[in-house]
């Protein structure tokens, strides 16, 4: 899947060890346009989310909890440091969704 394709989720499934529903982004775009690239994570974020509201994932995942959820964003590459800090308020938005964030930055 694309960062492009806001439409689609990358990856969902149980993480075994503690039984969360992980909502997972990949992201293989460079830095070399932040702002259309912010653009397309918000839109993705979104989709994850409304995915979340309108309580989807319970097709394919009726044991899903609310609240024991999590997004998944990994970057292929390491976002400017004004990007860090705009990802830094993500959480607070997902929480309202009873869904956690993290992000990563691929084999670092």
């Amino acid at each position: 899947m694309s960062i492009l394709s806001a439409e689609t989720l990358d990856a969902v499934g149980i993480e075994k060890e503690s039984g969360v529903l992980v909502l997972t982004i990949t992201d293989s775009l460079d830095w070399e346009s932040p702002k259309k690239h912010l653009v397309a994570i918000q839109n993705k974020i979104n989709r994850y989310l409304g995915y979340i509201e309108s309580h989807e994932y319970e097709q394919h995942f009726p044991q899903a909890i609310l609240g024991r959820m999590r997004i998944d964003l990994y970057f292929k590459h390491t976002p400017p440091p004004s990007v860090l800090t705009l990802l830094s308020n993500v959480p607070q938005v997902t929480q309202e969704y009873g869904c956690a964030f993290t992000w990563h930055v691929h084999g670092a």
